[in-house]
């Protein structure tokens, strides 16, 4: 799952913080040993940074958007309103329409907004409803990365070089747990690798081509253009 990918993974950056504060270094530092939890995670669950889009294939049964999710492409945007991020020493924030609703992910340190929010989405993360969320996963932070040394990004399904604030370049990965990711690449703050962001959009396949899909890339877009730092 995604999300426990993402939750991991800050579980580590909040151990090497920790560690800053209290001078731990070695085998023994929480850094080290939430590492190596996040690479049992990793081998578990076969997890890579990206794949070709050749080599898209659902290990498990894939997502589906709900029918009234899915037939609410054709409906206005609606009003906007702007969120903020607070779980991190640089707070920031863009804009994003009233019908996403920030929701208990579990992928904490970063926010996630979820559309058409219901109850009991807080405690089912799978219902397949389209999520936008500030993200350091390995598919951003490798994307960034490939970018920032080399000015492209290889093994993604679509890449497009930006001049958008912060925002390097908007990309699409169709390999992320049986899910779409449309998302830019930015780097956060002081540009520091530890802080290689996606600001993306998750959703399900079956959204590609309607007008739910053409409805979630306005919004994402509108995001990264209203995107600013404190």
């Amino acid at each position: 799952m995604g999300f426990m990918e993402l939750f991991v993974k800050g579980l580590k950056k909040a151990a090497e913080e920790i560690d800053k504060k209290a001078g731990l270094t070695g085998d023994n530092s929480l850094g080290n040993l939430a590492g190596k939890a996040q690479q049992s995670y990793d081998n578990a669950v076969g997890n890579t940074p990206s794949r070709p889009a050749a080599k898209t294939v659902a290990t498990r049964k894939e997502k589906t958007t709900p029918a009234n999710v899915l037939a609410s492409g054709s409906l206005p945007i609606g009003a906007v309103k702007r969120v903020e991020n607070e779980f991190a020493d640089v707070n920031s924030s863009f804009e994003i329409p009233e019908s996403f609703t920030e929701f208990d992910s579990h992928a904490e340190p970063e926010m996630c907004h979820i559309y058409m929010y219901e109850d009991g989405d807080d405690e089912d993360i799978d219902t397949g409803k389209p999520i936008i969320c500030i993200t350091p996963e390995d598919f951003a932070y490798e994307a960034v990365s490939s970018f920032i040394r080399t000015g492209r990004v290889e093994g993604l399904d679509s890449f497009e070089p930006v001049n958008c604030g912060k925002m390097l370049f908007k990309a699409k990965n169709r390999n992320y747990y049986g899910q779409t990711v449309y998302f830019y690449g930015f780097a956060r703050g002081d540009r520091s690798e530890e802080d290689y962001m996606g600001l993306a959009m998750i959703y399900c396949h079956d959204a590609e081509g309607t007008p739910l899909e053409t409805k979630l890339m306005a919004i994402l877009d509108h995001a990264a253009q209203t995107y600013s730092e404190e």
